[in-house]
């Protein structure tokens, strides 16, 4: 998939900045206009680093002290807060399947944002879930889910029969099952801000890099001594391993396909094996 738009809020020298991309963009102005800023703030968005009261739009005096009372900021919290929105289009199959519910549209949207005053990163998607799909999914005990999701099946009668006690686990796959069915896709609905920490691997691996990576070419780099280093977080290095990983994925992809019949008899096979031990019943030596 490819970025589309970025909208970057308070950062360096942006205070409100939105663009549309096309396949090459070109960014020209004087020094200082903030044309490194946008890439800087994309590579805060992808890449992660952290962030300080100096990275927020006209935030400090020449002394280095806030200019904002702490009753402004409490007032208007947006004060000390940098946001980076990032919308994508062109998304593959792959790109769909990976982001689950974030990835069901044309395009899909996300916002990473930071507050100085509890030092706290957000990320939040626009997400395409069933209808109330999310209600069910915001709780916890099993004893709600499964009445919750009798009440639902009555409102949409396509949603598969779990009978009177299903697990958590199968009420949700149930719910994800109806959402990847295309027949359903016109009745799902736009769920703005969805929480997506686990997108931004805030919980684990980085999601979203599965899909998209980015790789700053700071403007200072010395190529010379870049190539001859062996730093692992060198600019070479990270383009070189972009291209290695691309390369693997798309061989691993062509092989599935290739080897698709083989790969399905086994998965089968396996199944009827894993089902016939689960029968086996062990007696104890009476």
């Amino acid at each position: 998939m490819k970025i589309s738009k970025i909208h970057i809020y308070n950062y360096h020298s942006l205070r409100d900045f939105e663009v549309d991309l096309n396949d090459y963009s070109i960014f020209i102005g004087p020094n200082g206009a903030g044309k490194f800023s946008v890439l800087y703030a994309l590579d805060w968005f992808f890449n992660g680093r952290t962030l300080d009261a100096s990275d927020i739009y006209d935030y400090l005096n020449d002394e280095g002290m806030s200019i904002h009372s702490s009753e402004e900021i409490e007032a208007n919290p947006d004060l000390d807060t940098v946001r980076v929105t990032v919308a994508f289009d062109e998304l593959s199959t792959r790109d769909h399947e990976i982001l689950q519910s974030y990835g069901k549209g044309q395009t899909a949207v996300f916002s990473k944002s930071w507050r100085l005053s509890d030092n706290k990163e957000k990320y939040v998607g626009n997400a395409l879930q069933g209808p109330g799909f999310s209600d069910i999914r915001s709780m916890t005990r099993v004893t709600d889910i499964r009445p919750a999701y009798r009440d639902k099946k009555v409102e949409i009668p396509s949603l598969p029969d779990l009978g009177l006690s299903p697990s958590k686990d199968e009420v949700f796959a149930a719910l994800q099952s109806w959402e990847d069915d295309p027949n359903n896709a016109i009745q799902l609905v736009q769920i703005n801000d969805a929480d997506a920490s686990h997108m931004f691997g805030f919980n684990g691996q980085n999601v979203l890099q599965e899909c998209i990576t980015l790789v700053l070419v700071p403007a200072s780099c010395d190529m010379t001594s870049d190539i001859t280093s062996n730093k692992k977080g060198s600019t070479l290095n990270a383009l070189i391993g972009n291209l290695m990983n691309n390369a693997s994925a798309a061989a691993k992809q062509t092989w599935i396909q290739k080897n698709k019949g083989i790969i399905d008899e086994l998965t089968n096979d396996y199944a009827i094996s894993n089902k016939r031990f689960n029968k086996v019943t062990i007696r104890p030596r009476k």
